[in-house]
């Protein structure tokens, strides 16, 4: 698929490296993406190197989707994280 017309950001949340799934392929899309879509993986049970930790919060989204407000969002994953991260969003 061609998304040179697109500006993706994907925080992809996962308790360990391990949990991440198709993370090798989503980051061969970044790669080829000329920047089109950013990819930021996070830990939240334990640090690896290179890699974003912690939980989803309003300090971490501002900073790396500082134009959030201009974009659409979607959200998926346990119901818990939901709602939690519609709460940080408001």
């Amino acid at each position: 698929h061609d998304i040179s017309t697109l500006n993706i950001v994907l925080l992809y949340f996962s308790k360990t490296i391990e949990d991440f799934i198709f993370l090798d392929e989503l980051m061969l899309i970044k790669a080829a993406s000329n920047g089109h879509f950013k990819l930021i993986p996070v830990t939240t049970q334990e640090q690896v190197d290179r890699l974003l930790h912690g939980r989803i919060n309003k300090e971490l989204i501002s900073k790396e989707v500082p134009d959030l407000l201009s974009r659409r969002v979607a959200i998926c994953g346990p119901e818990e994280f939901m709602k939690n991260s519609l709460n940080q969003l408001q």
